[in-house]
């Protein structure tokens, strides 16, 4: 099977991964395509190495890369112009009032028309939904044999499912819209993948984490969380969340992706996990199994289906409000060997069932089905 895959990166974390590219004096498509999917930012890179570790051919394109797009385009000798409004082209993407005007954006979209046609994939993975309105989509459709969309953010816009022969989310809400459209959907988790246990120290020096964006309803988690391991380290892109917590923001290390993100949770006895609102009551996001891989000592929320995905106590710690969080930390901070025992179980588990290995094969099911 011949799949392609459509990613796009944060243009933050994009800008410095660029940025290093640049000062290396890169400058052919493959080289820099492979060197921004060395960094292993969120899932870049994942579909790629393990389609490929199944058999098929698979090739995954950062779509918002104007460094990459650029020279996938020198050397197809297509002219690229006016790449100065490039970002302006995802935010109205985005924005249902300007599909009609997105012929006019076409330095994002005219170059992803042109690749698409180009490979002919017999799948086609989109893994934002949201960044290809239907007039794009409809141009997709010409060249592939299959248009599989994953969404596990709130939907914008509904009416994109459905262009798509498929839509993968693990947010069951996200799965409800598809289905009232007549969409052809299935659950698919996040995963973890096993090329970062490189990046697992043998000793943690790091009591407790968190690693991730800071929402308002982050703040009281880490504030309870402090009052028992004042030694509580934060990685975050958004450090101005805490300007208000002074308290917090003395705890603020700096921001941390990709490998960086994993030395951490590979370095630490305890992570906390949060949800957003996104996954609503449910337990779904990717550092349940990032945190778990790596094999720290994961402490998240009670969910209904956690259950399906962990032994509750045994695998991982839940927790039910603040109070109960403060408990359970202060019991595994207390306790090395139920700590360990409870992350070592975890990491099995995560290893076992909830590895990118395992769930690729489940996104080829849905695929054959």
């Amino acid at each position: 099977m011949n799949i392609l895959v459509l990613d796009t990166i944060y243009q933050s974390i994009l800008g410095e991964i660029e940025f290093k590219i640049q000062i290396e004096c890169l400058e052919g498509f493959e080289e820099i395509r492979q060197e921004i999917l060395s960094y292993r930012f969120g899932t870049s890179g994942c579909y790629e190495y393990y389609f490929s570790e199944n058999g098929h051919k698979c090739i995954e394109l950062v779509a918002n890369s104007v460094l990459l797009q650029s020279a996938w385009a020198k050397e197809a000798e297509i002219r690229f112009l006016n790449t100065k409004s490039w970002d302006k082209s995802f935010y109205f993407s985005r924005t249902k009032a300007f599909h009609p005007f997105l012929n006019y954006l076409r330095q994002f979209h005219f170059l992803t028309v042109k690749q698409v046609k180009f490979y002919k994939p017999d799948v086609l993975i989109i893994k934002d939904v949201h960044e290809y309105p239907p007039i794009i989509l409809k141009q997709f459709k010409k060249s592939v044999g299959k248009l599989v969309g994953f969404c596990s953010s709130i939907v914008v816009n509904p009416s994109n499912f459905t262009e798509y022969d498929l839509i993968l989310s693990s947010v069951p809400a996200n799965l409800d819209i598809a289905a009232d459209l007549g969409v052809k959907n299935k659950r698919v988790f996040p995963a973890f993948d096993t090329r970062n246990l490189e990046f697992q120290s043998d000793v943690r020096e790091i009591s407790t984490s968190f690693v991730g964006s800071i929402y308002s309803g982050t703040i009281p988690i880490l504030k309870a969380a402090l009052e028992v391991d004042p030694e509580l380290q934060i990685f975050a892109p958004n450090p101005e969340a805490l300007h208000s917590e002074q308290g917090l923001l003395n705890n603020y290390v700096g921001n941390a992706w990709g490998p960086e993100m994993h030395k951490i949770y590979g370095n630490s006895k305890v992570t906390l996990n949060r949800h957003g609102a996104i996954a609503s009551n449910f337990a779904a996001n990717m550092r349940l199994f990032e945190a778990t891989g790596m094999g720290t000592c994961l402490i998240t929320e009670s969910r209904p289906n956690l259950s399906d995905l962990f032994n509750p106590s045994t695998e991982v710690v839940p927790y039910d409000d603040l109070q109960d969080l403060q408990s359970k930390l202060e019991l595994v901070l207390g306790s090395e060997s139920m700590r360990r025992g409870i992350a070592e179980a975890g990491q099995r588990r995560c290893l076992q069932q909830h590895s990118y290995s395992v769930r690729i094969k489940d996104i080829l099911t849905a695929f054959m089905n």
